[in-house]
C-alpha cells in the first residue's frame, strides 16, 4: 500500500475512534453472524449477533456472567429473529467501566448507547438472567417505546432488602462495581410494565423459598399480559443445557414473546405454551 493511502487510512480510523459510539464490527459471517465493539462512555463493549428479523432479542446475563453464558439457546433463537448478546462493562470481552459511581440504571443506558452504536434498531425483545433480568425490567421500565417484550429468567429481585436497609449493608458495591442501595430504589420505582409481552421463569433446583415465589409473582404482576413459571428441572442456570437447566424453555418463551410482539397479541395460556416441556404453571 503506499504511503499516501496509508495517511489517509490513518486519518479515517482517527476520525471514527473519536466518535463516542463509535463501532468496529467484523464482516457478517455466511451464518448471519455479526460482532464487534461500540465505544461507550470511554469503554469498548462487546457483542454478537445472529439471525434476522424484527424486533431483536437482546440477551442480557447475569453477573459476573459474559454472554457466552447465552451460547445453548442463542443460535435458536436466531432461527426466529435477529438476536443481540453483550458483553457488560468489565466482563468477557468488554473493557472495564471508568466512572466512579454506577448503578443498573447506569448499566441499561449503557445497553441503549451500544445497541445505537452498532446500529441495531428498536424495538427490543429484552431478556435477562439473574442481574441481567433486573436489568431488562428497568430497561423496559426506562425505554417502553423501544421495548417489544420482556423474558426474565430467574431474574434477581431484593424481597429482603429495602431502599433504606440497603444503606446499611456492609458492601456497597456489586462485584461489577454497582452501588447496591441505589439499584435497590430503581428497581423499586419499577411499578408497573403495562401490557407488555412478559414472561417470567423461575428456577426448582433447588425449590424457591416462599419469599422469593413471591417476589417472582409480583414480577409478573408487573404487566397485564404475562405468564408465570416455573423450569421444575433447573438451578438458578435455566438457559444452560441438562443438568444445570432447560434451554428449551427459554427458547420457547422467548419465541412466544416475539410472535406476540409481531403480531400486536397476547401471550397464550401457559399450559398450552409449555405442553411440551416440564413447567410448572404459576
Amino acid at each position: 500500500m503506499r504511503r499516501g493511502r496509508v495517511t489517509i487510512f490513518v486519518i479515517a480510523c482517527a476520525v471514527a475512534a473519536s466518535a463516542a459510539t463509535a463501532a468496529v464490527r467484523s464482516a457478517p459471517s455466511a451464518m448471519g453472524t455479526r460482532s464487534g465493539f461500540v465505544s461507550v462512555a470511554g469503554h469498548r463493549m462487546y457483542y454478537e449477533c445472529s439471525g434476522a428479523g424484527s424486533p431483536t432479542v437482546v440477551l442480557d446475563a447475569g453477573s459476573p456472567d459474559p454472554s457466552t453464558t447465552w451460547r445453548s439457546v442463542q443460535p435458536h433463537i436466531a432461527r426466529v429473529t435477529r438476536v443481540c448478546a453483550y458483553d457488560r462493562a468489565g466482563l468477557g470481552r468488554s473493557a472495564a467501566a471508568t466512572a466512579a459511581h454506577r448503578t443498573a440504571k447506569t448499566q441499561v443506558d449503557e445497553l441503549r448507547l451500544l445497541l445505537k452504536g452498532a446500529r441495531i434498531p428498536p424495538p427490543f425483545v429484552v431478556v435477562g438472567h439473574s442481574w441481567g433480568g433486573l436489568l431488562a425490567r428497568i430497561f423496559a421500565h426506562t425505554y417502553p417505546r423501544k421495548t417489544a417484550g420482556v423474558v426474565l429468567v430467574d431474574a434477581t429481585t431484593f424481597p429482603y432488602l429495602t431502599p433504606a436497609t440497603a444503606t446499611r449493608l456492609p458492601r456497597k458495591e456489586t462485584r461489577e462495581g454497582i452501588n447496591i442501595a441505589a439499584t435497590i430504589a430503581e428497581s423499586d420505582a419499577v411499578k408497573t410494565l403495562g401490557a407488555l409481552p412478559l414472561i417470567v421463569l423461575g428456577s426448582n433446583k433447588p425449590p424457591l423459598n416462599a419469599k422469593l415465589r413471591r417476589a417472582q409473582d409480583d414480577e409478573a404482576a408487573l404487566s397485564s399480559d404475562s405468564i408465570d413459571a416455573i423450569a421444575r428441572h433447573s438451578t438458578h442456570y435455566i438457559q444452560r443445557p441438562a443438568p444445570l437447566g432447560q434451554p428449551g424453555v427459554v427458547v420457547t418463551a422467548v419465541t412466544a414473546v416475539v410472535r406476540a410482539a409481531r403480531s400486536h397479541g397476547k401471550l397464550p395460556q401457559c399450559r398450552r405454551l409449555f405442553a411440551k416441556e416440564s413447567v410448572l404453571c404459576r
